[in-house]
C-alpha cells in the first residue's frame, strides 16, 4: 500500500506532498493542473519509468520542472508498505548526469543503483513495470485498452503478461534446434555416401600386407648396414694409427732438414768471427768503460758549472746597468726643489681661501643692499642710505666681486700648476728612494763579476778530451761482443747437432709400411661405396614404408570418419525425436496454461460482474480463446454470447473493460491489490458514471485494497473513501501546481 508521495521540481509540482490510505484516493482538477503527473511520479518512483517514457513520448529530462523557473534536478520520494515492512524509495533526476536512486527497508539502506532498486521493487511487489503499466495503471482514456488491441495481437499481449511467451520461445528454440540437427544429420549421411567403404577396406588390407613385407626388407637392410658400419669403424681406427705414424715421419724429416740447414749456417758464421780470450776482452772492456764514464762525468760537471756561471754573469751585468741608471738619476735629483714647490703651494692655497672669504662677504653685502627692507643705513659710514647711494654701492661692490672672481680663477689655476709640479717632485723623490735602496742591494757587484769571469776562463782551459776515450771504449766493446756472439753460436751449433742425432734415432724406431697403408685406404673406399648403396636402398624402403603408412592412416581416418558419422547420425535422429516430443509437450503446456488462465479469469470476472453490472441485459461475461486469439464476450438474455466490440453502448463496454481490468489485477498482481485509473469516465453517460461511482465506493473493498483515481469530473468525488485532493494551477498555466486537501471524505484519516 502506498502511504506517502513527495514531489520536488517534478513536472508542474514545485514541492508537493500527498498522503494516501486504503480505499479510493481521488485527485480532482481541471486539465493541465498536474493530476496525471502525480500518477507518473508513483510509477517513476517504483520503476524508474512511465508509459510515456516507454513510448518515447517524453525524455527523462522532460520530467524536471521547466516553468516558471528552469530547474536542474527533480526528486521523487515514495513511502509504501508490503508484507508488513515499510519501504522508502528516492529517485533524483538530473539534466546533465545519470539518475540517482536508493531504497530503504525499515530505515536500512538496501540499494543505491537505479537498476538494482527497480529489480528489488519488482521482487517485493511481485509485479514488473510491464504488468503495472498494462494492468494496474490505466492511462488517460485507456480503460478499454485490451479492446483496442487489434485481433490477433491480444494473445501475444496476454501471453507476455502471463510469462507464457517463454514456453513459446522455448518451443521455437527446440523446433529450430531440431531442424538444425536434422539438417546436420542429412549432411553427415551425404558425407558418408560419398565414400566407397568396401573398396576402402580392401585397400586397407592390401596396404597392411605390403607394409609387413617392407618392414621385413627394412630389417634385413638395417642389419647389413649396421655390420658394414662396424667393419668401416675398425678399418678407420687402423688407418688413423697408420696416418699418425706417417705424419710423425714427415714431421721428423722436416726437423732433420731444418737442423741440417742451421748447422751449415752456423759453421759458416763461426768462420767469419774472430777468436780470442773472452776474459781478457771483458777485462779490457770494463777498464775502458770506467775511464770513459769518469771522463764523461767530469766534462758534464764542467759544462754545468760553465752554464751556471754564464747565467749569473748575464744577471750581474743587468744589475750593473741598473746601478749606473740609478746613479745618473740621483746625480740630477734636487731634493730642495720639491720642498720649495710644497711651500709655494701652501701659500697660494692660503691666498685662495682668503679671497673666497672676501668674495662671500661681498656677495652677502650686495644681497643686503638689494633688499630694501633689510638695510636702512650705509654699511660703510652708517649714514642714511638713499636709493641713489644704494645703487652706487651695489655697482661698486659688484665690480669688486668681479675682480675677486678673476683673482679666484687665477689662484685656482696656479694651485693646479703647483699641484702638478708637486706630484712630479713626489714621484721623483719616490724614484730617488727606490734607487738608493737598489744601489745598497747591488753592493760590490763589479767584484762579483770579476770573480765569475776569472773562474769561467779557468774552466775553459781545463776542458777534457772525451771523444778520444770514447773511440777506444767502442773498440774494446766491439771485440767483447764479437767474442760473445761466437760463444753463443758455438753453443747453438752443439744443440742442433744433438737434435739431429735424436731425430735420426726416432726415425729408425718408427715402423711404417706404405703399401699396407694404401691397401687399407682402398678397402675403406670400396666398403663405403657399398654402404652408400645400402643406405640408399634403406632410405627408399623407409620412404616407401612412410608413404604407404600415410596412405593407410588416411584410409583409417576416413573409415573412422564414416563410423563416427554413422554414430552421430543415430544420435542426431534420437535427439531430433526427443526435441520434437519436447516441442509438442511445450505446446500442450502452453495451451493448458491458457485454458487454466481463462477459466480462473472468467470465474473472477463473473463474480465481479454480478456485483458491478446494474442492469439485466447481460447476465455473464467471459474471456474466450477463438481463432488462436482472445475475445471478450457478454451473455444476453437469450443466452447468446456477444463480442464486447460489437456492443454499441459505451457504458456496457466501459463496465466490461473495467471488470476485466479488475479481474486481471486480482489474478496477475495479487500482492499489490491496487488499481490506478486516469480519467475513467471518458465516453460514459451520467447513469454509467453514477454506477461506476457506487462500484468504486462500495463494491471493490473485498478485491482491491487501494484505488487511485485522477479525474476532472466532480461527480467521481463521491467515490472517495480515502484522501481527496484538489489540484489547481494559479494564474497562467506555467505557474506551479497548488494542492488543496478536500476534507470530509468518508474513509481514511
Amino acid at each position: 500500500m502506498i502511504e506517502r508521495l513527495e514531489l520536488e521540481n517534478f513536472r508542474s509540482h514545485k514541492k508537493t506532498e500527498f498522503k494516501f490510505s486504503e480505499g479510493t484516493n481521488i485527485l480532482i482538477g481541471i486539465s493541465g493542473s498536474g493530476k496525471s503527473s502525480v500518477l507518473d511520479g508513483i510509477c517513476f518512483a517504483l520503476y524508474g519509468n512511465t508509459p510515456k517514457l516507454q513510448a518515447r513520448k517524453l525524455k527523462v529530462s522532460d520530467l524536471i520542472m521547466d516553468k516558471p523557473i528552469r530547474e536542474e534536478e527533480a526528486t521523487i520520494k515514495l513511502f509504501f508498505e508490503a508484507d508488513g515492512k515499510n519501504y522508502e524509495v528516492i529517485r533524483t533526476i538530473y539534466r546533465e548526469k545519470s539518475t540517482y536512486a536508493e531504497l530503504r527497508e525499515d530505515g536500512t539502506l538496501k540499494a543505491t543503483s537505479t537498476t538494482l532498486v527497480t529489480e528489488m521493487i519488482e521482487r517485493i511487489l511481485k509485479a514488473s513495470f510491464d504488468l503495472f503499466s498494462k494492468i494496474i495503471y490505466s492511462e488517460q482514456n485507456q480503460m478499454d485498452y485490451f479492446l483496442t488491441v487489434p485481433k490477433g495481437d491480444r494473445m501475444n499481449k496476454i501471453d507476455e503478461l502471463l510469462k507464457l511467451q517463454k514456453f513459446e520461445k522455448a518451443r521455437h528454440i527446440a523446433v529450430s534446434f531440431a531442424n538444425k540437427l536434422k539438417f546436420k544429420a542429412k549432411n553427415l549421411q551425404e558425407a558418408v555416401e560419398k565414400f566407397n567403404e568396401e573398396q576402402l577396406r580392401k585397400d586397407k588390407d592390401q596396404i597392411e600386407r605390403e607394409l609387413k613385407e617392407l618392414e621385413k626388407q627394412t630389417m634385413e637392410l638395417s642389419k647389413k648396414t649396421l655390420g658394414l658400419s662396424g667393419l668401416l669403424k675398425t678399418l678407420h681406427i687402423t688407418l688413423d694409427q697408420k696416418e699418425k705414424s706417417r705424419q710423425e715421419i714427415e714431421k721428423l724429416k722436416g726437423m732433420r732438414k731444418e737442423s741440417e740447414g742451421v748447422v751449415k749456417l752456423l759453421d759458416s758464421e763461426l768462420k767469419t768471427l774472430p777468436d780470442g780470450d773472452i776474459n781478457i776482452a771483458k777485462s779490457n772492456y770494463e777498464i775502458k768503460r770506467i775511464e770513459y764514464d769518469g771522463r764523461l762525468k767530469l766534462e758534464e760537471a764542467r759544462r754545468k758549472e760553465v752554464a751556471t756561471l754564464e747565467s749569473e754573469l748575464r744577471e750581474k751585468r743587468r744589475g750593473i746597468e741598473e746601478k749606473n741608471k740609478a746613479l745618473e738619476f740621483l746625480k740630477s735629483f734636487d731634493s730642495k726643489k720639491a720642498e720649495g714647490v710644497e711651500s709655494q703651494l701652501r701659500l697660494v692655497k692660503d691666498d685662495l681661501l682668503r679671497v673666497r672669504l672676501l668674495s662671500k662677504e661681498l656677495l652677502s653685502s650686495i644681497e643686503s643692499l638689494e633688499s630694501k627692507s633689510s638695510l636702512q643705513k650705509c654699511p660703510t659710514c652708517d649714514a642714511d642710505l638713499t636709493a641713489e647711494k644704494r645703487t652706487v654701492l651695489v655697482k661698486e661692490k659688484k665690480d669688486q666681486a668681479k675682480k675677486l672672481e678673476a683673482e679666484i680663477s687665477s689662484l685656482s689655476e696656479k694651485i693646479e700648476n703647483f699641484q702638478k709640479e708637486s706630484d712630479r717632485e713626489k714621484k721623483n723623490r719616490e724614484y730617488a728612494n727606490f734607487y738608493k735602496r737598489r744601489i745598497e742591494q747591488l753592493g760590490e757587484i763589479e767584484k762579483e763579476i770579476f770573480t765569475r769571469e776569472k773562474r769561467l776562463k779557468e774552466l775553459e782551459e781545463t776542458k777534457t778530451d772525451v771523444q778520444g776515450v770514447k773511440e777506444e771504449f767502442e773498440i774494446v766493446r766491439l771485440i767483447k761482443e764479437n767474442l760473445e756472439r761466437r760463444i753463443s753460436k758455438a753453443e747453438k751449433l752443439k744443440d742442433y747437432r744433438k737434435t739431429l742425432l735424436e731425430v735420426e734415432k726416432k726415425l729408425s724406431e718408427i715402423q711404417f709400411d706404405g703399401l699396407e697403408y694404401e691397401k687399407i685406404k682402398g678397402e675403406i673406399e670400396a666398403k663405403e661405396r657399398i654402404k652408400i648403396s645400402l643406405d640408399k636402398d634403406l632410405q627408399y624402403s623407409l620412404q616407401l614404408q612412410m608413404a604407404k603408412g600415410k596412405t593407410l592412416d588416411g584410409i583409417i581416418e576416413t573409415l573412422n570418419f564414416i563410423d563416427k558419422n554413422r554414430s552421430d547420425i543415430e544420435y542426431l535422429k534420437y535427439s531430433t525425436g526427443t526435441l520434437d516430443n519436447f516441442s509438442d509437450v511445450l505446446s500442450d503446456v502452453q495451451g493448458k496454461l491458457r485454458e487454466e488462465f481463462v477459466l480462473t479469469l472468467n470465474d473472477v470476472m463473473n463474480e465481479i460482474w454480478s456485483e458491478l453490472y446494474p442492469y439485466e441485459d447481460y447476465s455473464a461475461i467471459r474471456f474466450k480463446i477463438e481463432d488462436n486469439d482472445y475475445t471478450l464476450q457478454l451473455c444476453d438474455l437469450k443466452n447468446n454470447w456477444v463480442n464486447v466490440e460489437g456492443i454499441s453502448s459505451g457504458g456496457e463496454r466501459a463496465i466490461a473493460s473495467f471488470v476485466m481490468r479488475v479481474a486481471l489485477s486480482v489474478i496477475l498482481a495479487p500482492n499489490l491489490r491496487m488499481l490506478i485509473l486516469d480519467e475513467p469516465t471518458h465516453n460514459l453517460d451520467a447513469t454509467t458514471i453514477e454506477n461506476l461511482t457506487e462500484i468504486l465506493r462500495t463494491k471493490l473493498t473485498d478485491l482491491i485494497d487501494q484505488i487511485f483515481i485522477v479525474t476532472h469530473d466532480e461527480r467521481l468525488v463521491q467515490a472517495g473513501t480515502a484522501y481527496i485532493y484538489e489540484l489547481r494551477r494559479e494564474g497562467k498555466k506555467k505557474e506551479p501546481t497548488v494542492v488543496h486537501r478536500v476534507e470530509g471524505f468518508l474513509g481514511g484519516s
